[in-house]
């Protein structure tokens, strides 16, 4: 498992729970360096989980400040009523009795309108008993047209109702860690995410560059960090891109690094050392 340091404490995010194997406090770093640039740790990204069919929760399986890997189960929706409905489905899909009542009807109805043709064309039955023959031959073809239709609606409503239960199953979209605002079993999401997922690896780097200096970090895209409050703590980074935008009051530009250090967590301030 990931070294967090301690509690992640980035956008009001508390976890709870023993995440660290080493402490970290946030804040300023004493022993500055001379030359440093300020520097933030970011989670890679928030992500805020929502529940994909409406339902109320029925089962919750995990905690704030839990690590949990991608695809794990985090959530389920009572989905007794899907399942319900999809038996009754898969009970019409299956059904063969009136789609071959049906299939009889049409072959006994193009028998007879085959024989009342002869009998027409010979001159034996009248144009209306011909006509009668017809009529009852397409709507025979009609029935069974129409039961082949609705068996293929049944195996359509029962393939969407197993879509629908499968994503009673709420998963988490990436590894993480699970922040606070955790729904609870029996609760309906109304809107509201059921968890909130915290990826941290990798984590990122947000440092603050004087406008002066930015082709010196380009040229050397790997840097190290010093975080903690004697600033002991170190992390190799890597620059991923650097922003267009500069910020007039301060003349710097926000430069963004990435790391899969286990030794740094998101949420503490940090310097960097060119």
């Amino acid at each position: 498992m990931r070294m967090l340091g301690v509690a992640l404490l980035y956008a009001g995010l508390s976890l709870a729970g023993p995440l660290a194997a080493q402490a970290i406090n946030p804040g300023a770093i004493q022993a500055r360096p001379q030359g440093a640039l300020d520097c933030a740790i970011l989670p890679a990204r928030i992500i805020e989980i929502a529940q994909p069919i409406p339902g109320i929760l029925a089962e919750v399986r995990v905690r704030p400040g839990q690590m949990v890997e991608e695809g794990q189960i985090l959530a389920r929706v009572d989905t007794d009523i899907l399942r319900a409905e999809l038996a009754q489905a898969e009970l019409r899909a299956a059904g063969v009795a009136t789609l071959q009542a049906a299939q009889a009807r049409s072959e006994v109805a193009t028998r007879l309108y085959t024989s009342a043709r002869r009998a027409y064309d010979g001159g034996v039955i009248s144009a209306a008993a011909h006509e009668e023959a017809l009529r009852d031959k397409l709507t025979a073809q009609f029935d069974l047209e129409r039961e082949r239709e609705a068996r293929a609606l049944a195996e359509a409503e029962a393939e969407r109702l197993r879509i629908q239960i499968a994503k009673g199953d709420i998963r988490a979209p990436a590894s993480g860690i699970i922040g606070e605002g955790l729904l609870s079993p029996g609760e309906v999401a109304s809107g509201d995410p059921v968890a909130t997922l915290v990826q941290v690896d990798p984590m990122r780097i947000e440092v603050f560059v004087p406008v002066g200096q930015l082709q010196q970090l380009r040229e050397a895209p790997e840097q190290t960090i010093r975080a903690g409050d004697r600033g002991d703590v170190q992390a190799q980074v890597r620059l991923e891109y650097i922003s267009p935008l500069a910020d007039q009051g301060s003349r710097t530009i926000r430069a963004y690094y990435t790391t899969n250090s286990d030794e740094i967590a998101p949420g503490y301030r940090c310097v960097m050392v060119p």
